[in-house]
């Protein structure tokens, strides 16, 4: 039997938990999921998650840089054209240099 008082101490620490500003990216992306593999039957797959993660390395990365660049206090706005830039030209270079056929 689970006593009020039990209740209460579960309660505090899920408030506690949900009440931090940090982990609202993480619930966000476990509900999503949540919400993806039902919705999607083969979402769950590895071969899912190895899409997913490859499609997110690029801009962690650059999250990475800019996070970094943030804590030393030097501010650069330039990294969205910049990465714009370098997603556009690359597929021409490469049929230029024909890597690409």
């Amino acid at each position: 039997m689970v006593t009020k008082a039990q209740l209460r101490s579960v309660r505090r620490v899920v408030e506690r938990i949900t009440d931090r500003r940090e982990f609202m990216l993480i619930y966000i992306v476990v509900l999503g999921i949540i919400g993806l593999s039902f919705a999607a039957p083969g979402f769950m797959s590895r071969r899912s998650f190895s899409a997913v993660l490859l499609s997110l390395s690029d801009q962690s990365m650059i999250a990475v840089g800019m996070t970094v660049l943030l804590v030393a206090g030097a501010f650069d706005l330039s990294v969205g054209s910049s990465a714009s830039s370098t997603a556009s030209s690359s597929p021409r270079s490469a049929s230029i240099r024909s890597l690409l056929p």
